[in-house]
């Protein structure tokens, strides 16, 4: 699941940003455990929402009648392009919205959803999809709710391992979503560090730092690429590839924010940064930034700001190799 497939969490895996191609996180859950990272104590709800990073908001439309809710998410203001001149709008607007049937099962608030595939894509089965709120009080919508990495699927659970947790809080007729990282996640067992493998041995594939917010088993990638482990926790690992020792460390690491990563090998350094700021700020809508903002022009810009190049650089460096 890259950054931009996350930015509607609360449509995860049902637009088409696929979180089935996001979603590569997720696994069969046949004893129906709810995911593996909620909060053990549902008290502490509201404290862990107060620390969480705010994401969006928007106003709700709920039809007790019908037992549904529309979420409608918002954005106000964003840097736009003109005749090849970057400017911010302040009165910029947009907006989007979901409609889910909610339920109740016990403690556990279920929304859902009825996919239908675009039709560009192979699969053209239609489904319900419900995913899985805890914490919250029971038959009633207000309130903080924890969004598990758990969905139903004609009745079975499917979870993920990513590496935030996700929370919303319905409040009369609006909501506002926030998400946290979890201090566990491992961030060796990523898309990120299977990419890192493979460059290995190929030096014409790439590198995605945003990848490393997801969870994926690098098994395959490690034994294809043979990559030997030698020493690991869950923000360093140390290998061997091609005859040489590398010491990988995740400096800092922030879902929908920034990541920063050391490897090492032979003496030399190489330092792997990327930036990812939803909607440009006016600060950095102009001129300068014109190689970071994308999507201006259409509902949304992002500022995404990497140095994947001179990273990939540095490392066919300690390998003695280069790329044509």
């Amino acid at each position: 699941m890259k950054i931009s497939e996350m930015r509607n969490v609360f449509a995860f895996c049902l637009g088409s940003l696929a979180l089935l191609a996001g979603c590569g996180g997720f696994t069969e859950d046949v004893n129906g455990n709810i995911v593996e990272g909620t909060p053990a104590d549902v008290n502490q709800m509201e404290s862990r929402y107060a620390r969480a990073r705010f994401m969006e908001s928007g106003p709700i439309i709920v039809d007790e009648v019908h037992d549904s809710v529309t979420l409608i998410y918002e954005t106000i203001g964003d840097c736009r392009k003109d005749n090849g001149s970057f400017f911010y709008d302040p009165n910029y607007y947009y907006s989007y919205s979901r409609t889910y049937a909610y339920s109740f099962r016990g403690d556990t608030l279920l929304l859902t959803h009825h996919y239908v595939p675009d039709t560009y894509e192979v699969d053209q089965t239609e489904f319900d999809e419900s995913f899985v709120l805890v914490g919250g009080t029971p038959g009633k919508l207000d309130g903080i709710w924890f969004w598990t990495q758990c969905r139903y699927r004609e009745e079975r659970m499917y979870c993920g391992n990513d590496n935030y947790d996700t929370y919303i809080k319905f409040d009369g007729g609006k909501m506002e979503y926030r998400i946290a990282d979890r201090d566990s996640f491992d961030y060796i067992e990523t898309p990120f560090m299977g990419e890192l493998y493979r460059f290995m041995n190929d030096s014409y594939s790439t590198i995605d730092f945003g990848d490393i917010f997801y969870h994926d088993d690098t098994e395959y990638w490690r034994e294809s690429n043979d990559i030997s482990i030698l020493d690991k926790t869950n923000r360093s690992v140390t290998y061997v590839s091609e005859n040489r020792i590398f010491n990988l460390y995740v400096n800092y690491a922030s879902s929908m924010d920034s990541v920063s990563v050391t490897l090492t090998s032979e003496g030399v350094t190489c330092v792997g940064e990327y930036k990812y700021i939803e909607m440009t700020p006016p600060e950095l809508c102009n001129e300068d930034n014109a190689d970071y903002i994308w999507g201006e022009g259409t509902g949304h810009s992002n500022y995404i700001k990497t140095n994947r190049l001179e990273f990939e650089a540095c490392i066919n460096g300690i390998l003695g190799r280069s790329r044509e």
